[in-house]
């Protein structure tokens, strides 16, 4: 397996694609899940607290797309590379005791 160094350049794609995909799907998640959190509250008489589940619904919805960014960025293939998890050297030196 060949190794590439890791430039400004490509830091910078990595950088934007996990990004822009981070933004989409939790602008996207928390339209959804924040019009349903707020009419429900309204529904249920707690307008005092929407506040408070808005924000924590946000931060989830956040959680949720910055995963789902990683991961789908992980399976990307870049113009000359693409990103891999390879196993630590421990991992592998574990590995082949174990067998």
């Amino acid at each position: 397996m060949q190794i590439m160094d890791v430039t400004w350049g490509k830091a910078a794609r990595v950088w934007w694609s996990i990004f822009w995909r981070t933004f989409l799907i939790t602008a996207l998640l928390a339209v959804v899940f924040g019009f349903m959190t707020g009419f429900l509250l309204a529904l249920a008489g707690l307008e005092e607290k929407t506040l408070l589940w808005s924000q924590l619904v946000g931060i989830a919805c956040a959680i949720v797309g910055g995963v789902w960014a990683v991961k789908s960025v992980l399976q990307k293939e870049y113009r000359d590379y693409r990103l891999a998890l390879i196993p630590s050297t421990e991992a592998q030196m574990q590995q082949s005791l174990d067998n």
